[in-house]
């Protein structure tokens, strides 16, 4: 099959390039700049330019390539997560969906476990969601009064999951198109990842690992190799319509601080703050890593029959790939 990867230079979209290349894909990649055009090309891939951010380019894209399955690893904020770039990727895919409607093609849409991320105060947080959970949840299943958040964080949160809730309607809902949501928890492997990077950062500055009230705040993890995986998976089994969690292991907060503390040589040394300080340190990224987002992954097995392999993100971050940075 021909296929579009909008990300193909970025963490995510680079690995699944190549594993959909190694599988006989003919895999054209999406580059914004020249720079990201040459680099696709020094990989092996054809490129075409365009503009997460410009939507109007980027079906005119989709548009004269044709092909029949566009996969989007990338965000238009490069994975911060705030309503702005969510807003972004909404209009994004409501662009691709709209250059491919009724022409029997495949959208493969990645949305992400912020979407169930709750305010706990810090601590671990019962609710484990489905593919099934209806959203967006409710304020009161996000951010009850006991949360401990402000209203700002809860305000900003509200308004970009329902940007991101929305792209995700129109990746499922586009007509004559076999529309696909991949929700991956914390991607990790290789020595990146959105968010743990970002928490290295902040624990080497201030000599100890932050974490919100008691670190308790829980999130889904996945290895990116089996999220490369899940995507081979979804596109020759999954279901028009279909959702799938990529999680296969949890940590807690300051469970992954104080492994990073112990890697940076401080002795495992961790620090509880509020979460102003959280944002202070890292904005919407130091908010995004004290939710709990905790993501069951049973009807993804089930239904196509994804087993993860790779377990173990807190021994990576101490002692592997992270490590090694």
């Amino acid at each position: 099959m021909r296929i579009l990867v909008v990300g193909a230079t970025g963490y995510i979209g680079s690995a699944t390039a190549r594993a959909l290349r190694e599988d006989g894909h003919a895999v054209t990649g999406l580059a914004r700049s020249l720079e990201a055009a040459e680099r696709l090309g020094a990989a092996g891939f054809a490129a075409e330019r365009g503009d997460l951010r410009d939507p109007e380019s980027l079906a005119a894209v989709v548009a004269g390539l044709d092909p029949d399955v566009v996969l989007t690893s990338a965000s238009a904020g490069g994975g911060l997560g705030d309503a702005d770039a969510f807003t972004a990727d909404r209009d994004a895919v409501q662009a691709i969906a709209g250059a491919i409607e009724g022409r029997r093609k495949t959208l493969i849409f990645t949305s992400g476990s912020a979407v169930f991320g709750v305010f706990a105060r810090g601590e671990r947080a019962e609710p484990v969601f489905p593919e099934t959970a209806t959203l967006p949840l409710s304020r009161a299943a996000f951010a009850p009064p006991s949360s401990g958040a402000a209203e700002r964080f809860v305000h900003e949160h509200l308004v970009a999951i329902a940007a991101r809730v929305e792209a995700e309607r129109a990746a499922l809902t586009a007509p004559g198109v076999r529309g696909i949501v991949i929700r991956p928890g914390n991607v990790w492997g290789m020595g990146g990842s959105v968010d743990i990077p970002k928490f290295i950062d902040f624990t080497r500055a201030r000599g100890a690992a932050p974490y919100w009230g008691s670190g308790g705040a829980t999130q889904g993890y996945v290895h990116l190799d089996d999220l490369v995986d899940l995507y081979r998976l979804a596109l020759a089994r999954g279901a028009s319509g279909g959702i799938y969690h990529a999680v296969s292991e949890e940590a807690g907060q300051k469970e992954l601080g104080l492994a990073i503390s112990r890697m940076l040589g401080f002795g495992g040394r961790g620090e509880s703050v509020s979460l102003d300080e959280m944002a202070a340190l890292g904005g919407v990224r130091g908010v995004r890593l004290s939710l709990n987002k905790r993501l069951s992954a049973e009807r993804t097995r089930e239904h196509l029959g994804w087993t993860p392999q790779r377990l173990g993100v807190l021994a990576d971050v101490e002692f592997g790939s992270y490590a090694a940075g």
